[in-house]
């Protein structure tokens, strides 16, 4: 028997605020290929940052890309690799999660690790997340709080693994399908 094969098309926004005072929005439009429990996805968009902490006050916008792939290992357990292009700054997750779907509900939660590469400085993190989506007319909206940890330092002076507010945020994400 052979499995599915289906493509799709769509928007989405995730919006992050740390209680570091930095507000982040990713801003992108995906094209996704499924083959059985695998989905494959590209997005190009934009990311914006504001900063409201009032010693590093300003606003940044940059172009966007994203990759993943995501295997669905079950019903209600998934891993992804991601890798994410904002300006020349260059991320690589991957994440090991779970869900409880209920109606048009779902509560997830999921652990990651984190590469990223900006300016040529190197810095790795783990963490977690708690989330709640709701689905309705094929979109969907969530809501999640994220906690990281940080395993390495942007440099040798700062290879301490002390958590900063920066660290811990709250995301909203809106997908809508076209």
């Amino acid at each position: 028997m052979t499995k599915p094969v289906s493509f799709s098309t769509g928007f989405s926004s995730s919006n992050y605020i740390d209680f570091g005072g930095t507000i982040e929005s990713f801003n992108t439009l995906n094209a996704s290929l499924k083959t059985g429990i695998v989905t494959t996805s590209v997005g190009v968009g934009i990311d914006s940052k504001t900063s409201l902490n009032p010693l590093f006050q300003g606003s940044t916008s940059q172009p966007a890309i994203e990759a993943k792939v995501k295997c669905n290992i079950t019903n209600n357990l998934n891993a992804q690799a991601r890798f994410r292009k904002i300006g020349e700054a260059e991320q690589y997750r991957v994440t090991f999660g779970g869900s409880y779907k209920f109606d048009n509900n779902s509560i997830y939660s999921s652990v990651h690790l984190t590469t990223k590469n900006s300016n040529n400085q190197w810095s790795t993190n783990t963490g977690a997340w708690l989330g709640f989506t709701h689905d309705f007319e094929g979109c969907s909206i969530s809501a999640e709080v994220q906690q990281n940890i940080p395993l390495k330092g942007l440099s040798s002076s700062q290879n301490k693994r002390e958590i900063n507010t920066s660290d811990t945020m709250v995301n909203v994400i809106v997908s809508i399908p076209f």
